[in-house]
């Protein structure tokens, strides 16, 4: 059996570095939260990402998921900016249109649209996204979506009533325990 595990690691390593997996990885953290795994502002990530782009390594989708992310964590960009970020990653134009369709789900992909976040907001969200970072246990896996800190609220009654009515009556009974445990962590009786 550990021969097959560690056959099986080497596999798994052996995928991760043929695809810049971690390179992609990092990129799509950093674009996701607007900081660096040092909790520091990111700038100028195209030129990370166009070598990511003109990869043969990484798949059309891989290429799709990353112009993706990288337009909606800008706000939308220009016509000729798409246009040659697609160019680079030489993608279908079944795929461009996917990329484009993006405006369906409510997102932003043209420049000309691109409504300005004050530099209070941005540093208030960056503010937010570094203390959910606090416990983040792995570096290519730094955001922490604001469902978590909603429910964790919610469990410990600290979610605001004004900002999340209850649509009906609420229970009677709901008594909560300051002292919740993970039930991944928890060892149970039943497992020994």
């Amino acid at each position: 059996k550990y021969s097959l595990h560690i056959a099986l690691t080497e596999m798994v390593c052996k995928e991760f570095d043929i695809h810049n997996l971690k390179q992609v990885a990092d990129i799509e953290q950093s674009l996701a939260l607007g900081v660096d795994a040092d909790g520091r502002e990111v700038r100028n990530l195209k030129a990370a990402l166009v070598p990511l782009l003109q990869s043969h390594a990484l798949s059309t989708l891989d290429k799709q998921r990353l112009l993706m992310i990288y337009i909606i964590s800008h706000s939308g960009l220009s016509e000729s900016e798409r246009r040659s970020l697609m160019d680079f990653a030489n993608i279908s134009e079944a795929d461009r249109l996917a990329v484009a369709n993006l405006t369906h789900l409510g997102v932003r992909i043209d420049a000309t649209e691109k409504r300005k976040r004050s530099r209070r907001d941005l540093d208030q969200a960056a503010l937010r996204q570094k203390q959910r970072m606090v416990d983040v246990p792995y570096e290519l896996s730094r955001y922490v979506p604001p469902l978590k800190s909603i429910v964790e609220d919610h469990i410990t009654n600290k979610l605001s009533r004004e900002s999340f009515p209850y649509v009906q009556p609420p229970p009677e009974t709901a008594v909560v325990t300051e002292d919740a445990q993970s039930m991944r962590t928890h060892k149970w009786t039943w497992q020994q």
